[in-house]
C-alpha cells in the first residue's frame, strides 16, 4: 500500500510541476501552445482554451475562465472527484479502475464532443 501511495504521489507532483512550469512560462513568454485542431481546420477543438482557462483561475479570474472553455470550467470537479477516488481505490485495493463512476467519464467524453460541435456553430 505504501508502495502505491508514493507512485500516485510521484504522478501528483510530476502533473503539478509540469504545470507550473507551463504557467511560469507561458506568464513570462506570452507563448502558449497552439491547438494543432485548430491550426489544420481552422474550428475550436472541445479543449481550446484550457491552458487560458487555468491561467484565469490562477489568478482568481473566473470570468475570464468561464469564458474561454465553460464546459471544462464546470466538469472538472467531477473528473477531478473521479480521478481522486480512482487513485484512493488504487492505494487502498491495488484496483485503480474507475468502478461504478466509469458512466460519468462516458457522459464527460459525450458532452465535451457536442461541446466541440456546439461552440462552433454558434
Amino acid at each position: 500500500m505504501r508502495k502505491r501511495f508514493f507512485r500516485i504521489l510521484k504522478r501528483y507532483l510530476i502533473v503539478l510541476g509540469a504545470g507550473i512550469l507551463y504557467f511560469v512560462f507561458t506568464t513570462v513568454t506570452k507563448i502558449g501552445i497552439p491547438c494543432p485542431f485548430r491550426l489544420v481546420t481552422g474550428f475550436l477543438c472541445p479543449g481550446c482554451g484550457i491552458s487560458r482557462m487555468m491561467i484565469a483561475l490562477a489568478n482568481f479570474d473566473f470570468v475570464s475562465a468561464f469564458h474561454h472553455n465553460p464546459f471544462i470550467l464546470l466538469t472538472s470537479p467531477i473528473i477531478l472527484f473521479i480521478v481522486v477516488y480512482s487513485d484512493y481505490r488504487y492505494i487502498k485495493t491495488g484496483d485503480g479502475s474507475f468502478g461504478k463512476w466509469k458512466f460519468l467519464l462516458i457522459a464527460e467524453l459525450a458532452g465535451l464532443l457536442i461541446f466541440g460541435v456546439a461552440r462552433n456553430m454558434i
